[in-house]
């Protein structure tokens, strides 16, 4: 586990100050992972995620548009590639925390890093964190510093 953490956090690092990587090298790498987000990555370059953009722009309107996110702070719990993360930032939340933890564990889902792509491409300020619901449901009920 503490290499596991250490790896992510690694991750998290190199994605915050790698150079900007050219069209060609950061399509090279959205075709390395599986996708389940189309997310616009930069004019011209969006992921194939297995859900459409529509698709994502209607959710986005029926989950995030009846409520005003400016100031405030949102969790996405079960972020996958980020999508919904990065909508709360548009929509102006002051703070957003990403996690997931299967399919940013997933061998072939490579989640972590492909979020981690489009994080370095919409913004490094968007938290993320490694969280596995199950055993957060089976803790005693308190207050949480979150």
């Amino acid at each position: 586990m503490l290499a596991q953490t250490a790896a992510l956090c690694y991750l998290t690092i190199m994605s915050l100050s790698a150079p900007r990587l050219s069209d060609a090298e950061l399509l090279a790498r959205m075709q390395s992972f599986h996708w389940w987000h189309s997310i616009a990555l930069r004019e011209g370059l969006t992921t194939f995620g297995g859900k459409t953009e529509l698709i994502l722009a209607q959710e986005e309107e029926a989950l995030l548009g009846p409520f005003n996110l400016a100031g405030r702070s949102v969790i996405d719990i079960g972020a996958w590639n980020g999508f919904f993360s990065f909508a709360a930032k548009r929509r102006g939340a002051a703070r957003v925390l990403a996690t997931d933890s299967y399919i940013w564990n997933h061998p072939v889902w490579r989640g972590r890093e492909a979020f981690e792509l489009a994080r370095g491409e919409h913004g490094p300020d968007l938290a993320a964190q490694m969280v596995d619901p199950p055993p957060i449901a089976t803790m005693p009920s308190q207050p949480s510093s979150l």
